[in-house]
């Protein structure tokens, strides 16, 4: 029975994230008036699922980063830190397709007028709003090669310290959101809604990566055991300096 709760705490965990970073979002853009859901001819079927994969990629992109955090409760209901980081790859993986999806289908909408509009887009940077984008994929691409190319080779710590540019990206990607004449910035509910995620995944960035040798607790421990359980777990047995084990 314990096993069973257990492993509907997980499943109940995960859709949870997917209910707050997607459905949530893609309601609130559905149900504001004005035609959304455009679907004649090829390239405003691309714009409409290019703009949803805008919207739920920011969504997934800050809840991802939340994951990141290691707060105990989301252990607690992912089944332990290990299982958590699991779902964070995962979500890491669909988060970086669906927002490349997005940068797609909006930089192909030139090619519906000319290839010549469609290249000299690609070098248009006069507008902050786009440039912002621009920073937030692109960073996000060069994060993702490095982490595939160099993973196993070089040390973790590399790539985590690689990795904790992640929400530099998330505040351009966050601007570019808010400041591109779009649904978001059109719609009220929606517009505070991914403000909040996104701002609450900051705030979580700055805490745990910025700011933590200053905020964060440390405890100084002794290994007092090292116990084999079986052929691929190890478990370590720590005492902090005050006495109690942990």
């Amino acid at each position: 029975m314990k096993d069973i709760a257990t492993m509907n705490r997980k499943k109940f965990s995960k859709i949870i994230f997917c209910f707050l970073c997607a459905c949530i979002p893609l309601v609130l853009w559905i149900i504001a008036p004005g035609k959304q859901l455009v679907f004649y001819g090829f390239y405003n079927s691309l714009l409409t699922f290019g703009k949803i994969a805008g919207i739920i990629g920011i969504c997934f992109f800050s809840g991802n980063l939340i994951l990141s955090g290691r707060y105990h409760f989301l252990d607690y209901w992912f089944n332990g830190l290990d299982q958590l980081y699991l779902f964070h790859r995962r979500t890491g993986i669909y988060t970086f397709t669906i927002l490349s999806f997005h940068v797609l289908a909006i930089s192909l909408q030139p090619l519906q007028f000319s290839f010549g509009l469609f290249s000299s887009s690609l070098f248009d940077f006069r507008h902050w709003y786009i440039n912002f984008g621009r920073i937030a994929y692109i960073g996000l691409l060069i994060t993702v090669i490095l982490t595939l190319t160099l993973s196993g080779k070089v040390k973790y710590e590399r790539l985590k310290k690689m990795h904790q540019c992640m929400g530099i990206f998330l505040f351009f990607g966050g601007l570019h959101a808010f400041f591109i004449p779009s649904d978001i910035s059109q719609n009220l509910y929606l517009r505070y809604y991914v403000l909040t995620l996104a701002l609450l995944s900051f705030v979580s960035y700055l805490w745990r990566t910025v700011f933590r040798k200053w905020l964060l607790i440390k405890i100084s421990c002794d290994v007092i055991g090292v116990n084999e359980l079986t052929g691929s777990v190890t478990e370590v047995v720590l005492k902090p300096k005050n006495g109690k084990k942990v």
